[in-house]
């Protein structure tokens, strides 16, 4: 699966589009033929597409092949699977089909433990002893995306011998 769409969200994927003879990338695509086929519907749908708008070439030189696709919120409707179909007849190029997960709310709390991970891992992270609390920060290492609140083992709150963190001010 290539990645979660939020449902009712206008969403831009990319899209690589490749010939369908010698598989080599394929540049100039102003007016691609696109379809979605949301499983749980059991419909497709023909996607109406404005080259410059919501079909895009990225750059033919240093991205040769790759486009930018934008789905409007009408296109996400259905929550669960849904395949995108991309194919250009002039030139011509094999089908693109991407596999999405429609989902409601927020992008799925997976992929954002799996951010909070990284950067917990690889950005600045400060314990305050005044206010014992540790503090994971942004990709720009200066924006909080994350405070614990610190404490020792009877569950006071410390910077030294710590026990236990929570999201709370209460162990």
């Amino acid at each position: 699966m290539d990645s979660e769409l939020v449902q009712n969200t206008s969403v831009t994927i990319p899209v690589r589009l490749l010939s369908a003879s010698t598989y080599a990338p394929v540049t100039g695509v102003t007016a691609p033929t696109v379809y979605i086929h949301p499983y749980q519907s059991g419909s497709v749908i023909s996607v109406t597409v404005v080259n410059g708008t919501t079909w895009k070439e990225i750059n033919s030189t240093d991205f040769p092949g790759v486009y930018d696709l934008t789905l409007s919120a009408t296109n996400t409707a259905t929550l669960g699977l849904m395949k995108v179909s991309v194919q250009s007849s002039s030139p011509a190029s094999d089908v693109f089909i991407g596999l999405y997960n429609v989902v409601t709310g927020t992008i799925s709390s997976f992929y954002s433990q799996m951010t909070l991970l990284r950067q917990a891992a690889m950005n600045k992270t400060k314990i305050d002893p005044v206010a014992n609390t540790f503090t994971i920060y942004g990709d720009d290492n200066t924006t909080p995306v994350e405070v614990f609140y610190l404490f020792d083992a009877n569950g006071n709150p410390t910077s030294t011998n710590i026990y236990e963190r929570s999201l709370t001010s209460t162990p």
